[in-house]
């Protein structure tokens, strides 16, 4: 009896630590900034640029509680033309799980419409495309424009404010890009902007980070897509459930 009982609560206590075992953790965030020396056009403190000094001097963390921190924040931009087509090097970062691209793009006059269109590639070749829009994802940087609005809502684009100087009215803008979850295994190589405007507009990329989210952002899918790890209170659930049944078992073979 001794014998039977122990090979049930064995089994029981195995598959118990196989729930565990079986489980992969969670995965942690892998912030790779990508440094744009070299890439630079000119800095925002040139006296072009209203407040440029500001703008420059801006913590690497922006200063709207955004959440979002660019190490390699210089206060530089890169400036694109109009009606032209210009590549970023991205270098070859590596995707895994929900990849997603931040960016600080804002506009230097900004007009209404498609602003930037944004191409990414990757080591296989593939593309994503997305557009950002005046008054949605992409502003000017100025108050006082033809774009002041930023509903931060594009399609697989958010956007949201990163760092401002108040009344004086300069500001920069944080977007998000997801990437096809197709993408995971291959590498990001390069960033394609066109400015698709005739005359005016300029985009103004300030930096780009490459993020392998464990979870979704708000806004794309977020707060999060399911967990692979499972709640403690169905972990507590699933073993009193086992020992129930090896203990079940004992007063069955006991009777027995």
């Amino acid at each position: 009896m001794k014998t039977k009982f122990s090979l049930v609560a064995g089994v029981a206590m195995a598959t118990l630590v196989g729930a565990f075992a079986g489980v992969p953790a969670a995965k942690a965030d892998l912030v790779d900034n990508i440094s744009l020396a070299g890439q630079y056009s000119g800095g925002w403190n040139s006296p072009a640029y209203r407040n440029g000094a500001e703008i420059a001097a801006a913590p690497t963390s922006g200063n709207t509680g955004s959440g979002l921190t660019f190490s390699d924040y210089t206060g530089s931009l890169i400036r694109f033309g109009n009606n032209v087509s210009q590549t970023i090097n991205l270098g070859s970062v590596a995707l895994s799980l929900n990849p997603t691209v931040n960016t600080l793009f804002n506009t230097i006059y900004g007009v209404a419409g498609t602003d930037a269109i944004i191409t990414f590639t990757n080591s296989m070749g593939q593309t994503a495309v997305f557009n950002l829009i005046g008054n949605a994802t992409i502003r000017d940087y100025n108050n006082g424009s033809n774009t002041n609005g930023l509903s931060g809502i594009g399609t697989n684009v958010t956007a949201q404010n990163w760092w401002n100087n108040g009344a004086s009215g300069q500001r920069l803008d944080a977007q998000t890009f997801l990437l096809p979850i197709s993408w995971d295994g291959t590498n990001l190589v390069s960033m394609t902007v066109l400015d698709p405007q005739s005359s005016g507009n300029n985009p103004a990329l300030s930096a780009i980070q490459v993020d392998d989210l464990s979870t979704l952002p708000p806004g794309l899918g977020g707060p999060g897509g399911p967990s692979t790890v499972p709640e403690p209170s169905s972990l507590v659930l699933l073993g009193s459930g086992l020992l129930g049944l090896a203990g079940a078992a004992r007063r069955k073979l006991a009777r027995s």
